[in-house]
C-alpha cells in the first residue's frame, strides 16, 4: 500500500446509464496516497463522482459538480477513511442525486491506523431538497476521528453538522445569488462579501 496516484488537470464525464451496476468515475483502491488536482468530474450515474480507499488523500481545487442531468450517489467518498485533506474544491449534488450525501467518510470503518478529514475552503452545492453536506460516521472508528470543516460555504438545503471531535468554524450558510457563478455553479463570493 505504498503507491502513488497523481491525477491533475483533467476531466471525468459521462458515466455509462446502465442500471445493473456502479460506475464510479475515478474509484482509488487501497494504496498508499492519492492526489486529485484541479479537474472536472459531471454527470456520474449511480456510482460516485470520486471514490477513495487511500491511506492518505489530497484533493485540492477540483470541481465535483455532477450537473443537471447527473445522477451520482456521493460527490466524494472516503469509505474507509484514512486522512483526507479536502481543500478549495467546489463540491455539487444534483437534484436527480442517487444519494442525499454530498461528501461521504468512512460508511464502511477504519482500515488504516490514523483517520481525519479536513474539509477547508470548499464551496458545497446541493441542489436537491435536502441531504447532508458531510456525514461522518465516526462510531465506526474505535480511535475516533478527527474532523475539521473551516471556512466552506454550503448553498442550498442540507445539513452540516458540527463534528463530534475536531474543530468546526467559519462555515457559512449562503443563497445562490450571492455567489459569483461559473459554468451555471455558484462557486465563489462577490469582492464585496
Amino acid at each position: 500500500a505504498e503507491q502513488t496516484l497523481e491525477v491533475s488537470d483533467s476531466e471525468f464525464s459521462d458515466a455509462p446509464r446502465d442500471a445493473r451496476d456502479w460506475h464510479h468515475l475515478i474509484y482509488v483502491g487501497a494504496i498508499g496516497k492519492f492526489v486529485l488536482r484541479g479537474s472536472r468530474f459531471q454527470n456520474g450515474y449511480l456510482g460516485h463522482l470520486v471514490k477513495s480507499r487511500a491511506r492518505e488523500n489530497h484533493v485540492l481545487y477540483n470541481m465535483l459538480a455532477d450537473g443537471k442531468d447527473g445522477k451520482a450517489s456521493f460527490e466524494l467518498e472516503f469509505p474507509n477513511g484514512g486522512t483526507a485533506y479536502v481543500i478549495g474544491n467546489v463540491i455539487g449534488q444534483s437534484a436527480g442525486t442517487d444519494n442525499s450525501g454530498i461528501v461521504g467518510y468512512g460508511a464502511e470503518g477504519a482500515r488504516w491506523p490514523e483517520n481525519a478529514i479536513y474539509l477547508v475552503h470548499n464551496t458545497l452545492v446541493n441542489d436537491s431538497h435536502a441531504g447532508s453536506f458531510l456525514t461522518v460516521r465516526s462510531e465506526k472508528f474505535s480511535g475516533g476521528v478527527e474532523v475539521w470543516a473551516i471556512n466552506n460555504l454550503t448553498v442550498g438545503n442540507g445539513d452540516f453538522n458540527r463534528p463530534a471531535q475536531g474543530r468546526f468554524e467559519g462555515n457559512r450558510s449562503v443563497g445562490r445569488g450571492e455567489l459569483i457563478e461559473y459554468g451555471g455553479l455558484p462557486v465563489r463570493l462577490t469582492s464585496m462579501s
